[in-house]
């Protein structure tokens, strides 16, 4: 098989990913990508290998958005109480009253 044109290379991947896919409930598919990836990409220049390290942790980043997405939305089902900033803090006058002056000159 030749390729020469954009189109043909686009076929081709197209092929490789279906063939690819197909196999990606196995153990091994992960361990089969990663081999691939560094036997095809040994002989390409380190600003390919950033463009497609880039577009890697792109696609990681959106998985982790809409997988977190998800757990979210499901977590949300229970009641739950929600707190403000003027809630948390914590009046400490109020422990001055409290405590009076008693232990001031405990040194």
């Amino acid at each position: 098989m030749t390729l020469t044109t954009k189109e043909d290379f686009q076929a081709f991947s197209e092929k490789i990913s279906k063939t690819l896919k197909r196999h990606e409930t196995s153990p091994f598919y992960l361990q089969c990508l990663e081999d691939v990836l560094l036997q095809s990409c040994a002989s390409l220049d380190p600003e390919d290998l950033r463009k497609l390290s880039t577009q890697l942790s792109v696609l990681a980043t959106e998985k982790q958005k809409a997988t977190k997405a998800t757990t979210k939305a499901k977590s949300k089902k229970g009641k739950s109480i929600a707190v403000g900033k003027s809630a948390r803090r914590i009046d400490i006058d109020q422990y001055d009253e409290y405590l009076g002056e008693e232990f001031d000159d405990f040194m």
